[in-house]
């Protein structure tokens, strides 16, 4: 699914590598998203990625 970068939150994990204007990897498939990473999307100025799922960052019991 697509997910603006605004509405990211921690745990996404990225479906598609998502690159710079320029062609570079910013992010490769399968990272998962993090508040950090989404601070280096915007500074790229990326408004959108696609994520695979959200995956909870607890531990089940």
């Amino acid at each position: 699914m697509n997910v603006l970068v605004q509405d990211l939150k921690a745990g996404f994990v990225v479906k598609e590598d998502v690159c710079s204007q320029d062609g570079h990897i910013i992010m490769p498939k399968g990272m998962k998203i993090t508040k950090h990473r989404i601070q280096v999307l915007r500074a790229f100025l990326i408004k959108e990625i696609r994520v695979q799922e959200r995956i909870s960052l607890s531990n089940p019991k």
